[in-house]
């Protein structure tokens, strides 16, 4: 069963949203790998962080990524609006869209514009995904700016997706299910391990619908773009040298404090010609590879995001020029 929508009724969106290495996009390759027939429209922020197999791409046209399955990609490159309209264009529209926020976004501005948008009869809000690292709960954060933003991305959340449960007790996630309910009590709760949710869960189940007049607050104007919580600071790295796990293994492994997530692509010696991911969470650092780089140049990428009070960025561009041979290698931007 495929469970297609009707082509002439409304596309159905759904958001996922979550704290930083909460599992966003942990779930968005789960459901592209299990789509059953259904073709996904999916909307993120950057192309990199999806995991997809070269050998699934049917074709690239600028920031559109078509895949065999009949899933699309799309790149929102800061415009929400124009990628989710720019999927309604194509000549296949997608039985439903897909939208993976930031981390340190907060949802409000990005219901509201589905609000305008359902209203205009193109699209059915279908509701808010929101992801909990329960291992690591930003929630009950000591930082007052990262604590807000979680507990904003989880109040609007139709439901929440309390994930990596098969690393903590069970005392804890009995904890953080408590909090969620105090804060979300419209919101469904359920329980995972790598974001592996049913596929029924998202399709098909009107999860806004579902919740309607329950949720604490009341969205009326309308905004184009996501709204970034301005509390939060991002430090991008790029340099064309071949790095070694000796060296960048420890720093990676003992951040900064201020430093809550890092991301990116490496070139690393120990693995030669693989593309090596990282992902850091706080201080759990994971770590696959790819056969090769796709016919990519290898240069090496990270990002590192944080709250803005305790983000120290020269510490951390020091830390990250002490890695390489040549430190004038290194570039930086914000």
């Amino acid at each position: 069963m495929t469970d297609k929508a009707d082509p002439s009724g409304p596309v159905p969106v759904t958001v996922i949203g979550g704290f930083l290495g909460a599992g966003k996009t942990t779930l968005l390759n789960h459901l592209i790998a299990h789509a059953k027939g259904r073709r996904f429209g999916v909307v993120v922020n950057d192309f990199g962080s999806i995991n997809i197999d070269a050998e699934l791409i049917l074709d690239v046209e600028d920031d559109v990524v078509r895949l065999t399955n009949g899933c699309v990609c799309c790149s929102m490159r800061g415009d929400l609006r124009n990628a989710v309209l720019r999927l309604l264009e194509l000549d296949e529209r997608p039985d439903q869209i897909l939208i993976e926020t930031s981390g340190v976004s907060e949802p409000d501005a990005i219901i509201d514009l589905f609000g305008e948008l359902d209203r205009s009869g193109v699209l059915r809000f279908d509701g808010l995904i929101a992801l909990v690292d329960v291992d690591q709960p930003a929630l009950g954060s000591s930082d007052r700016a990262v604590a807000a933003l979680a507990r904003a991305q989880v109040r609007s959340a139709d439901l929440v997706v309390l994930n990596k449960v098969d690393l903590v007790e069970r005392s804890a996630i009995e904890s953080i299910e408590a909090q969620i309910k105090d804060l979300a009590p419209q919101a469904r709760c359920v329980e995972a391990v790598n974001a592996a949710l049913p596929l029924e869960l998202v399709i098909g189940s009107d999860l806004r619908g579902a919740t309607a007049g329950e949720h604490p607050h009341d969205h009326a104007s309308a905004h184009d773009h996501a709204s970034h919580t301005p509390g939060f600071s991002t430090l991008s790295f790029t340099t064309s040298e071949r790095l070694s796990f000796k060296t960048l293994g420890p720093l990676l492994r003992s951040l900064p404090a201020g430093v809550l997530r890092a991301k990116g692509f490496l070139q690393i010696s120990e693995r030669e010609g693989q593309k090596v991911i990282v992902h850091v969470v706080g201080r759990r650092l994971h770590v696959r590879s790819l056969d090769d780089w796709g016919g990519e140049p290898p240069v090496s990428r990270l990002v590192f995001i944080g709250p803005q009070a305790h983000f120290n960025v020269d510490a951390l561009k020091q830390a990250l020029r002490a890695v390489l041979t040549s430190p004038d290698d290194a570039e930086f931007s914000d």
